[in-house]
């Protein structure tokens, strides 16, 4: 009996099968809608909106950027003014009349101060006068520039706060035995007097005017006693 051959199966098209390696790659990273659209920035780009301009929120609206180019605009016409006129000031002359109009001013000042001068020693001997009724004895140097004895022994004055003790020009409230610039004089007699061995049996307080000052143009108070 003739041997027989299973008959030729028909040969399968290669080109209908897909590899699995060659399947596209569905990417997850931009799920779909539930009606199948694909995520609006796929692909890289913004959306389109129905008009075919971009999405109103992707740009300033035409209100905003009007607003910003007015307010720039306001604001480089100021920096732009109050440069020039700086700048006028800069460069225009000083008149005669506006020369002795600031010194007039300066000499107010000054005068001002020395009057403050006075009205400080004042009342520093006026309270000096007091200590020595109850004691019999001036303070020392020593102590008149002790915080805690100011507080204690002047507190009618500022509550024994520095100020009356402070030249008004002077950046130190630290009285000195000789006159100078901007600190306020306050020499006892003997010189050596501590109020320990030696009582303080007088004083001298004295400041310099600040117009013309000199040895010869300050203001000075003596003890009563």
């Amino acid at each position: 009996m003739p041997q027989e051959f299973p008959a030729d199966q028909p040969q399968q098209d290669d080109s209908s099968t897909t590899h699995p390696s060659h399947q596209p790659i569905i990417s997850n990273a931009f799920p779909r809608y539930g009606n199948g659209e694909q995520h609006p920035f796929q692909g890289g780009r913004p959306p389109i909106d129905d008009s075919g301009g971009r999405t109103p929120n992707h740009r300033p609206s035409m209100f905003i950027r009007v607003l910003f180019g007015a307010v720039s605009f306001v604001l480089l016409i100021g920096v732009l003014f109050v440069g020039a006129k700086s700048w006028s000031r800069m460069t225009t002359p000083i008149s005669l009349e506006e020369k002795q109009q600031i010194a007039a001013d300066n000499l107010q000042k000054m005068q001002n101060r020395d009057t403050e001068r006075e009205v400080d020693l004042r009342s520093l001997s006026a309270q000096l006068e007091y200590f020595y009724d109850n004691h019999k004895y001036y303070p020392s140097l020593e102590q008149i520039n002790d915080n805690d004895f100011r507080k204690k022994e002047f507190d009618n004055l500022d509550h024994g706060g520095p100020e009356p003790f402070r030249d008004p020009l002077g950046k130190t409230s630290k009285m000195k035995d000789s006159l100078g610039r901007a600190q306020y004089m306050y020499r006892t007699e003997p010189g050596s007097c501590d109020n320990t061995g030696t009582k303080c049996a007088h004083y001298v307080l004295g400041a310099f005017y600040e117009e013309n000052p000199s040895n010869s143009n300050y203001f000075r108070l003596g003890s009563v006693n």
